[in-house]
């Protein structure tokens, strides 16, 4: 199986924020390179870069990073889109390339920009082009119809108060605000140096009373904002550990799972992903399970039974923001580093990071503590 040694991400900024200025390659190249030093390898050693992005101009984003970040000519490239699964799903497809033996060394992730999404459009029944800012995910989707329709009634319909949906949102900033976040590149922008997520902050009920509404129970507090990020992890085969000596700290990828079901039913569908594959929440130490909104983290948290103390430990997406492409990386990254802190005090410790996403997806990985 393959072998995680190495995992690092951006800070995450607000869409037309710190990095509104930055094009992906150069959003993705500090990030590439601190990953890289992070593994003690050559850009020699790299056989493909893997990488989740929804948003972009198309064009093989993952190609450009590469080439941008001094990676050889003869690496390849892949890019894929499964929208907010993408960066997780990138990470899956790195670790099925080395376990078919097609690749030792893999760099997998994802990066976006909402600051630098292009503009789009297409022509419409009548033959007249309009303007869009999201895909269509599903059949029965009307043209511009957004994500925030079907969530904004879930809490409502799931009996989910604004109060406990406020009290989520609060405890994933706190949690995120004791962290030290040793997964974050700092990034120089004209002379100042940032190494924090702009989104996280004190948050109390009474910004969240505040907040604008949007839809039913969903305001700007309660959800993972549209932002900018990146983040990679370096893969390996154990072979390649074990001919090179590697001593970094390792994370056995165990097994990546996908699942599709109800794209109306946004928040069921990673409970029906977690009851059909009988997951045992007690065989892990830590859990990363993304935060789309606080009404999908409650439906999940207690149908699936999450505990409090293992879950999201560093706070969840809700205080960081939703890169997309990226997002499902950002999860891998403080995996990595908060099983690396326990692995002092606790040896062979088990992971799991899991992100649903549009259209009814479900992608999950999990991870032991690799002791060669």
């Amino acid at each position: 199986m393959a072998l995680i040694i190495a995992a690092r991400r951006s800070p995450v900024a607000s869409k037309n924020g710190i990095f509104k200025s930055l094009e992906i390659e150069e959003l993705a190249r500090p990030v590439i390179e601190a990953a890289i030093t992070d593994a003690k390898i050559c850009r020699s050693d790299i056989d493909c870069v893997i990488l989740g992005n929804a948003l972009g101009a198309g064009g093989n984003p993952s190609r450009l990073c590469a080439l941008s970040a001094g990676i050889p000519e003869t690496c390849t490239a892949i890019t894929i889109d499964t929208q907010c699964c993408s960066g997780l799903d990138a990470i899956g497809i790195a670790a099925s390339k080395i376990d078919s033996g097609n690749a030792d060394v893999v760099l997998a992730g994802g990066v976006e920009s909402y600051s630098r999404a292009p503009l789009r459009a297409r022509l419409n029944k009548e033959q007249k082009y309009i303007a869009y800012s999201e895909a269509k995910f599903a059949p029965f989707q009307h043209e511009n119809s957004s994500i925030y329709d079907q969530i904004g009634t879930l809490g409502t319909n799931t009996h989910f108060s604004f109060e406990e949906q406020c009290q989520i949102a609060i405890e994933s900033h706190r949690k995120a605000k004791k962290w030290d976040h040793p997964d974050i590149v700092s990034f120089n922008l004209a002379g100042v140096h940032h190494d924090f997520d702009t989104f996280t902050r004190f948050l109390n009920f009474e910004t969240c009373k505040k907040a604008n509404r949007n839809g039913g129970n969903v305001n700007p507090c309660l959800i993972a904002n549209k932002a900018d990020g990146a983040a990679i992890s370096v893969l390996i085969s154990k072979k390649f550990f074990n001919e090179n000596k590697i001593k970094n700290f390792a994370l056995e990828i165990k097994g990546w799972h996908q699942f599709g079901g109800d794209p109306s039913k946004l928040g069921n569908v990673p409970i029906d992903f977690y009851t059909k594959t009988q997951f045992d929440t007690c065989r892990f130490d830590q859990i990363e399970w993304m935060e789309s909104f606080a009404n999908q983290f409650l439906l999940n948290k207690y149908s699936c039974n999450l505990p409090d103390k293992i879950t999201n430990p560093y706070g969840g997406m809700i205080s960081i923001g939703h890169p997309i492409g990226a997002s499902g990386a950002i999860l891998i990254s403080r995996l990595y580093q908060g099983l690396k802190k326990k692995s002092f005090l606790k040896k062979g410790q088990n992971g799991l990071a899991l992100i649903p996403s549009v259209a009814g997806l479900v992608s999950a990985i999990c991870t032991s503590h690799y002791l060669s």
